[in-house]
């Protein structure tokens, strides 16, 4: 029967494609908070901010999982 398991390289390409998606996500919530902060609705600007910088140190746990990963191929 054959495996189901995913090669080293192949893992390393899905996690650069996580890591692109991921940075697509944070572009499109900075340009979300630009467009709130006009209006002046300073509580959903500060939760936005919040959720940006958890997204900002999620995306710099992914970089460091992608290159350890890097450096075991």
């Amino acid at each position: 029967m054959a495996s189901s398991s995913k090669s080293p390289r192949d893992k390393f390409a899905i996690g650069w494609k996580h890591l692109r998606e991921q940075r697509l996500r944070i572009e499109r919530h900075k340009q979300f908070i630009g467009r709130l902060e006009p209006d002046g609705q300073a509580d959903v600007i500060a939760e936005a901010r919040r959720l940006l910088r958890e997204m900002e140190e999620t995306f710099a746990r992914m970089q460091a999982d992608v290159r350890r990963g890097r450096d075991s191929i």
